[in-house]
């Protein structure tokens, strides 16, 4: 028995219940969907009325489907025949377009004032139209009140429709129910059968968008009567019969069934069908088949089932062989099988789930029977499904034995591009050795086809290899770039990628994962820049000196060695300086510490500064990182304010030792700044805009100190005006 899902996009009638599907899409933002591993063409089903169904998790596959040339041309065509059929003679489709999609109701009115008054003028842009030209002749004007008519009801059907049951505005109901008796009175006493149904099909369109989904009902009954018509617009006036009788607020299958009508007698109301189609449950199911009167029905039923997004439909394509054998939809069906499983098997090849490797298996069996049985129109379709099969359950010699069935004096350029690129994803699945010919060959191939999917599977295939051969440089880069090397550099990563960039030749993928970084001098730089994260100054010192001022990253900030109670990444200007500068400056500091005198004391609290604002909280962060993000502080590891802890921690020692309480004073708030920014950073805690305050005992213990011991400095008094966690610490 199958599943009916509940909350699926096909729960929503959201054409013929809500209103237009412009105002479907007006809720929000919907992602594309990822083509990253679609591989096999779902054009070739050759179905292009059924094109926005060959599958997408996401949406519908193409959007097309509601562009003016899908809606229109249908109805257009209809028109067209009626008219030819009329008058004897062709009338142009363009001229049709003109007539009933591209005037207003000025234009119509001054059109049917020039038939009925030949001293009255036909608008400049319709003089050379064949259709006016021949009502003027004719001094028709039946047809023009009736496109009068729907202009005026065009308003309401696409732009004033609720999207829910809430009744409409007086001022928008009475118009409504006048502009429904005038198009239900016409419709009953106009001659011609075209324009009794078109009228028809303006009442109970009115009727539905009103909310008054009784008349709708009793309208269609009346108007249009209970046996079929096999024209488009009795099926556009069947799918608002249905709409109606769903908005009555039960789910009865006939609607569904209505719905499915439409859905399989229009091209250009096909879409609505699809989210209008809704069927809860099993008993509901059988209902709905109850009404079908005949096998193609029943098919058009199955089918609708089948392309629920989440759907295995592999059922509904065996009940549509049996109903239906020749029907299109078994190729639709058969593209969109093949896109769900290719996104569960291919990116986790050789990993495969095991129920989509067993559905994948069922599938396959079902492709063999109808490959075998030979009666599909569409024959290579079938061949190149079988054929991928084989590919996906990883057995790409059957597959190749498979696509020599396929008439190579009769393939189309389609289906030869479908078979190259089968022909390379078999090359990449089969790989036994990766060395630079190898490399360069596929790559070369694989680029000619600028197919992004194969693109995709050959970097997944390069990784994995070089990922094998311990080449890290180049398994990086396959997937990662400058952006990545910045956020999260390591000297190890930085180091491979110098080390790819030293070699003699490259090849065009080569080329292409060196593309992504930015020069040597800005690597051996990044180098550097780790080196002095770890501490070693003399190595990052060397390496700066190689490269020379001129290629040397400057920044702009405050002076590197004063302290800031308010840490800002951006307030503090007016100097310029490089990585080698800091080390400059650090050299020097740190002689002048080893003495015991005041020189010494504030040398120890400029090497505290020096070392917090090159911190992740301060101006000059750039020299001790490459990226900084405000909201993932703890990833990085520039963070640490231990180092200037330590030196902060001197100088209030040395300080106090030669009374120097300013200093201390000084020195104790920039420490109390480091214990805070560490207990950000403790594990566990919270990140920094969801603010706690610190425990007093453990990540206050330099405020305290500040407080008790130099409450009587001007630095006290400060710290008091400019630190707002000092201001609240002392007045808690």
């Amino acid at each position: 028995m199958k599943t009916f899902k509940v909350g699926t996009i096909l729960l929503l009638n959201v054409v013929f219940l809500l209103g237009s599907w412009h105002h479907s899409e007006s809720c929000g933002w919907y992602p594309e969907e990822n083509d990253a591993w679609r591989f096999f063409d779902a054009t070739l089903a050759q179905q292009p009325t059924y094109r926005p169904l060959y599958f997408s998790f996401d949406r519908l596959y193409s959007y097309d489907w509601d562009k003016p040339e899908y809606t229109h041309n249908e109805n257009l065509q209809t028109w067209q025949s009626h008219f030819t059929a009329t008058y004897k003679r062709d009338i142009p489709l363009a001229a049709i377009r003109s007539v009933i999609y591209q005037t207003n109701l000025t234009d119509l009115t001054t059109i049917k004032e020039a038939i009925n008054n030949k001293n009255a003028s036909i608008p400049a842009s319709f003089e050379e139209n064949q259709l006016v030209q021949l009502w003027q002749k004719k001094g028709e004007i039946d047809y023009i009140d009736y496109l009068i008519l729907a202009k005026q009801c065009e308003p309401y059907a696409v732009e004033g429709n609720r999207w829910d049951n809430e009744e409409l505005p007086v001022a928008e109901r009475t118009p409504m129910q006048a502009l429904i008796k005038e198009a239900s009175t016409r419709s009953e006493q106009v001659r011609e059968e075209e324009l009794k149904l078109r009228y028809a099909y303006q009442a109970v369109r009115m009727a539905h968008y009103a909310g008054d989904y009784r008349s709708a009902l009793t309208l269609f009954d009346r108007l249009v009567g209970k046996e079929p018509i096999e024209h488009l617009i009795y099926y556009w006036t069947l799918g608002h019969k249905a709409g109606a009788l769903r908005r009555l607020g039960t789910n009865d299958p006939q609607a569904a069934y209505w719905f499915s009508l439409m859905f399989d007698k229009t091209t250009s109301k096909r879409i609505n069908a699809y989210y209008s189609f809704h069927i809860d449950n099993e008993k509901e199911w059988q209902k709905t088949l109850a009404y079908c009167k005949n096998a193609n029905e029943k098919a058009t039923l199955y089918f609708l089932r089948g392309i629920k997004p989440y759907s295995n439909a592999l059922e509904e394509m065996k009940m549509i062989r049996l109903l239906a054998p020749m029907s299109p939809y078994l190729d639709v069906l058969l593209v969109r099988e093949l896109a769900k499983l290719e996104k569960e098997l291919v990116p986790n090849a050789p990993n495969y789930p095991a129920a989509s490797l067993a559905y994948l298996q069922s599938l396959k069996q079902f492709v063999v029977e109808i490959v075998r049985k030979g009666n599909r129109e569409n024959k290579a379709l079938w061949i190149l499904a079988l054929g991928y099969c084989d590919y996906m359950k990883g057995d790409t010699q059957a597959a190749r034995n498979t696509l020599k069935n396929l008439p190579t004096r009769t393939l189309t350029p389609q289906v030869k591009r479908q078979m190259q690129n089968f022909e390379l994803m078999f090359q990449l699945s089969e790989l036994k050795q990766m060395d630079a010919s190898t490399v360069e060959s596929l790559y070369q191939e694989i680029e000619q086809t600028q197919y992004k999917p194969l693109k995709n599977l050959m970097i997944r295939t390069f990784h994995q290899w070089y990922e094998k051969q311990e080449a890290p440089a180049k398994a990086y880069l396959s997937y990662h770039g400058q952006y990545d090397l910045d956020s999260k550099p390591t000297l190890e990563m930085i180091e491979a990628v110098l080390s790819l960039m030293k070699q003699s030749s490259f090849t065009a993928y080569e080329k292409e994962l060196l593309a992504k970084v930015k020069s040597e001098a800005y690597l051996l730089e990044m180098k550097a820049t780790m080196l002095l994260r770890a501490g070693k100054l003399k190595e990052a010192k060397k390496l700066l000196l190689k490269l020379g001022d001129e290629q040397l990253t400057k920044r702009t900030g405050g002076p590197i060695t004063t302290a800031y109670i308010k840490d800002c990444l951006s307030c503090h200007q007016g100097e310029t300086y490089t990585r080698l500068d800091f080390i400059n400056t650090v050299e020097a500091l740190s002689k002048q510490a080893t003495q015991q005198d005041k020189v010494a004391a504030e040398a120890y609290l400029k090497l505290g500064n020096a070392y917090y604002n090159i911190t992740y909280f301060s101006h000059a962060w750039q020299l001790m990182a490459f990226f900084r993000s405000g909201s993932s502080m703890t990833e990085y590891d520039y963070t640490n304010c231990e180092k200037p802890l330590e030196y902060y921690k001197q100088a209030i020692a040395l300080a106090s030792r030669l009374g120097l309480k300013e200093l201390a004073a000084e020195a104790t708030m920039m420490a109390a700044k480091c214990e805070q920014n560490q207990y950000y950073l403790a594990k566990g805690k919270k990140r920094s805009w969801e603010y706690t305050t610190p425990t007093y005992t453990t990540y206050r213990t330099y405020f305290q100190r500040l407080r008790t011991t130099y409450s009587t400095t001007f630095y006290y008094q400060k710290a008091l005006n400019e630190c707002f966690y000092f201001d609240h610490y002392v007045g808690r």
